[in-house]
């Protein structure tokens, strides 16, 4: 590290490779945050494709039981923090807590049942799934991301040192042998 060249040389592959760093963390975060995501948007499909044909029926007869066994079924499933049956803005059946303070997806899906070749607006179902869950990871996986990349950095640059120093050496080595062997 005498020689100014070689400062020169470690701090510039100090600093392409810290950019390089958090570029391709902030990538790897981006995706990890669209999988969450996706995956809260997946259990809100499997809610509309499961739930609310049966929850429309069940609201059509008014089945309490089948009604409640549904709402458990729903929130069961990852993330799911409330879910509540309503029809004219009356909340008729709810299961979880309401008012959370935890940030989460709001999904309404309008419930209709057809009768007669008529079909009927009769409720909705509303869910609420948790978000908190999604920005706590990225956050776990921010840290994680950034000591491994940095390690891998200073790892990295520490190398190319040695090597910009081993062959830079020998070329001095070298070129200083040849000038006293010409003289």
């Amino acid at each position: 590290l005498e020689s100014s060249i070689a400062k020169s040389f470690v701090f510039y592959i100090l600093l392409f490779s810290s950019f390089v760093a958090l570029i391709s963390t902030s990538i790897q975060l981006f995706y990890e945050y669209k999988r969450d995501i996706n995956a809260i948007q997946r259990t809100a499909d499997q809610i509309e494709k499961s739930h609310k044909s049966t929850i429309s029926q069940a609201l059509w007869a008014y089945d309490s039981l089948i009604l409640e066994s549904q709402l458990e079924g729903i929130n069961n499933l990852p993330g799911v923090l409330y879910a509540c049956i309503k029809k004219n803005n009356k909340v008729l059946k709810e299961i979880g807590i309401r008012n959370l303070p935890q940030k989460a997806a709001l999904y309404e899906y309008p419930l209709s049942h057809t009768a007669e070749k008529k079909e009927h607006q009769i409720g909705s179902l509303v869910v609420r799934i948790n978000l908190s869950e999604v920005y706590e990871h990225l956050w776990d996986r921010v840290l994680l991301i950034l000591i491994t990349q940095t390690l891998k950095t200073f790892f990295v640059s520490l190398f190319i040192l040695f090597l910009f120093y081993f062959l830079i050496g020998h070329f001095y080595n070298l070129f200083s042998y040849l000038v006293v062997c010409l003289y």
